[in-house]
């Protein structure tokens, strides 16, 4: 009776020990497959991240390719405004010319004075269109 006893009890401390270890390999188990799916979901996490970066990466070269061509818009601009403003200053320095020869030649002395100060040597002189490759205001386009 003694061997039943020593049976029962081998078996009993034997169920005791698999009841324990199951239980904890149950947790680890469990535990394992919470870490799996934290990481898949950081992974997934990861992923959005980089195409969002990706995303930012073509539209911050897109707001620069913008920018460049605004630049290059702004840069034309005011050189065709100051090209315009040249020819304007050389017919207003024919228009000068034009009535200071007038007055001269067909006023009588004394009676029409026009100024030949220092506003009129500030402007630029005229180039001979003859020596000019260059169209005229006047035969330019409006």
């Amino acid at each position: 009776m003694e061997s039943i006893y020593v049976i029962a009890l081998t078996g009993f401390f034997a169920g005791s020990v698999g009841f324990f270890v199951g239980r904890r390999m149950s947790r680890d188990t469990v535990r394992a497959r919470e870490l799996e799916t934290e990481l898949e979901d950081l992974r997934k996490e990861h992923e959005i991240s980089l195409a969002e970066v990706e995303a930012a990466k073509h539209e911050w070269k897109r707001t620069q390719a913008e920018l460049e061509r605004y630049r290059n818009e702004v840069v034309d601009h005011f050189s065709g405004t100051a090209e315009m403003l040249h020819d304007l200053t050389l017919q207003y320095r024919a228009v000068y010319d034009h009535l200071t020869d007038g007055s001269k030649l067909l006023c009588p002395e004394g009676s029409l004075s026009v100024d030949t100060g220092a506003g009129a040597a500030l402007l630029p002189q005229r180039s001979d269109p003859a020596e000019s490759d260059e169209t005229t205001p006047a035969d330019r386009p409006i």
